[in-house]
């Protein structure tokens, strides 16, 4: 008699529950759970195995895990079951800023701000590349010297968002700009002692400043002492100026001003003079007593 013994029957499998983790977790068995399996030949079945097929989510770090764990006996006998492995991100970053100054841009009155200089060491659980953002991204130096409040947020890419305040303080440390007229040669009228130039330009046309932040710039004379542009003697002057702004800093510029004199300078003076005086001791001294074959009238000087 031949007896014949098969094993057809499948093993019995009973896949962990389904499971949600933190994206910073592991997905390990050990962490997501463990099948229990049994044969009705084999009291140990001690082939299971398990494979995983990824479903992405709405970001980066987030997405399902199908496990389909699988059980066979020695014989061959295969039986299966699936388990759900949900992978979430719902922590926000940690949001680190710093305090900084910032100068404006040169040539505009605003300094101009980026999330990367506020921060200061912001993370994440699970994604490094993090997106940052300010509540105002540029500061106008109209009142340099000023600190403000900047709130960063900082998002990952799953839509998690934290804050942290920065304190910006806006520093003007760009000059005026200051712009005096290129040296000039003016031709004056005959018998002049002085020229007016304030009568053939206005003032800005001689000199003019412009400052990024500053509106009411102070613009002051350096030399000559005792000459304005009203007054300027034909045998000339060097002006120089300096404009300052609010937050003390400082140029300076200088130009020339020569005249040609029509006909030629013949304004000279006697050496010595000779004078009678009155009975109180006192003379009267006209300009032509002084004057070496003056050319002009007497009322020019």
């Amino acid at each position: 008699q031949t007896i014949l013994s098969l094993d057809t029957t499948r093993p019995d499998i009973i896949c962990p529950t389904d499971a949600t983790v933190s994206c910073d977790a592991s997905t390990s068995p050990s962490n997501t759970g463990i099948p229990s399996s049994s044969d009705n030949c084999t009291a140990l079945v001690s082939n299971v195995s398990f494979n995983d097929m990824r479903s992405d989510g709405h970001c980066s770090s987030t997405y399902t895990l199908t496990r389909t764990w699988t059980a066979s006996d020695s014989c061959g006998n295969v039986r299966t079951c699936q388990q759900t492995i949900q992978v979430q991100d719902t922590t926000p970053p940690i949001a680190r800023c710093r305090n900084i100054a910032v100068a404006p841009a040169l040539g505009t009155p605003y300094a101009i701000l980026d999330g990367l200089q506020l921060n200061d060491g912001s993370s994440d659980n699970c994604n490094p590349n993090l997106r940052y953002t300010l509540d105002q991204d540029s500061l106008n130096c109209i009142n340099p010297d000023t600190t403000y409040l900047v709130t960063l947020t900082v998002m990952d890419s799953c839509g998690n968002t934290s804050t942290c305040r920065s304190q910006v303080t806006l520093r003007d440390t760009i000059a005026p700009t200051l712009h005096c007229a290129g040296s000039m040669i003016i031709d004056a009228l005959p018998c002049a002692c002085s020229v007016n130039l304030l009568d053939l330009h206005p003032r800005d046309y001689y000199i003019n400043a412009t400052d990024n932040c500053d509106t009411q710039l102070n613009i002051i004379k350096l030399s000559p002492d005792n000459i304005d542009l009203d007054s300027v003697p034909v045998q000339g002057a060097t002006f120089c100026y300096e404009a300052n702004d609010q937050s003390g800093n400082r140029s300076a510029c200088c130009f020339n001003v020569r005249f040609n004199v029509a006909g030629g300078s013949t304004m000279a003076c006697e050496g010595k003079i000779n004078v009678s005086l009155d009975g109180h001791c006192e003379a009267e001294i006209k300009a032509g007593a002084i004057l070496a074959n003056p050319s002009c009238n007497e009322s020019n000087y």
